[in-house]
C-alpha cells in the first residue's frame, strides 16, 4: 500500500522560518473519524465515530439498520474532501514548518503538503525528477488543470518510471496566504493498458463534489 512512499520522501525541504499551526483544538495527527447512516424503521441520521445522538419519535420493536459511509472527510489546514474510508491514513508533523498527510489505497495516494515556503509545482517536479532521474521521467502536462468544487486548481502532471512500474504524478497548488505553500498531489498506478486506475477515478468523483478551501 506505500509500495510508492520513496517517491515523495525523496524531496527534502530546507529548514524554514516560522511554523505551520494547527486550528485551536484540532489534533491533525489523527485520521478523521468515519461517519455512520443510522436507518430505524422509516427514519435515517448521521453519527459519527463514537457520537451519541437521539432519534426523535417512539418505537416499538423498531428494524435498525447502521451502514458506514463510503468516504471520510479530511479536515485539516484550510482545505476539507472526502476520500474513500479504506486509504490509509498518515501524517508526518515532526516539523512543524512542513507538514505532510498521506491517504494510501492500493494504486492511489493523495499526499497534502503544507509548507512555510514559496514554493511551485514546477519546482516540486523538477526536484522529483533529478532525484529519480531526467531519463526515468516525463512532463505530460506543463500546464494541468483540475476542478475541485468550486476551485479551479493548476499545476503540472508528470510520469515516473521506476523498478519496472509507471507512476503519474499530479501536483497543484491550492490558494494559500502569505509565503505559505500548500500543494494537493495524486499519485497513480496505471493500469496495464495505460489506462487511470479506479480508485483514482472514485477519489477525484469523490473530490469534485466536496473539495472546499477554506477563505482566510
Amino acid at each position: 500500500m506505500q509500495r510508492f512512499y520513496l517517491l515523495f520522501t525523496l524531496f527534502m525541504f530546507l529548514c524554514l522560518a516560522s511554523s505551520v499551526s494547527p486550528a485551536i483544538g484540532q489534533d491533525e495527527s489523527q485520521e478523521p473519524p468515519l461517519g455512520f447512516v443510522v436507518k430505524v424503521d422509516d427514519k435515517s441520521i448521521t453519527v459519527g465515530e463514537s457520537e451519541t445522538t437521539q432519534v426523535e419519535g417512539a418505537f416499538t420493536n423498531p428494524k435498525v439498520t447502521v451502514t458506514p459511509q463510503p468516504y471520510r472527510v479530511f479536515p485539516y489546514q484550510g482545505v476539507s474532501f472526502k476520500y474513500p474510508r479504506s486509504f490509509a491514513f498518515g501524517a508526518d508533523l515532526v516539523d512543524p514548518n512542513e507538514k505532510i498527510w498521506t491517504l494510501s489505497g492500493n494504486d492511489l495516494t493523495i499526499m497534502y503538503f503544507v509548507m512555510n515556503s514559496e514554493f511551485t509545482p514546477a519546482d516540486y517536479a523538477e526536484t522529483m525528477m533529478d532525484e529519480v532521474g531526467a531519463e526515468n521521467c516525463e512532463v505530460l502536462d506543463e500546464e494541468a488543470k483540475i476542478t475541485l468544487g468550486e476551485e479551479k486548481l493548476s499545476g503540472i502532471k508528470i510520469q515516473i518510471s521506476a523498478a519496472g512500474i509507471e507512476v503519474v504524478m499530479e501536483i497543484y497548488q491550492v490558494p494559500s496566504r502569505d509565503s505559505v505553500t500548500k500543494f494537493l498531489i495524486f499519485q497513480d498506478t496505471p493500469d496495464e493498458s495505460g489506462n487511470r486506475s479506479k480508485e483514482y477515478a472514485q477519489a477525484i468523483k469523490e473530490m469534485e463534489t466536496s473539495f472546499k478551501v477554506e477563505k482566510e
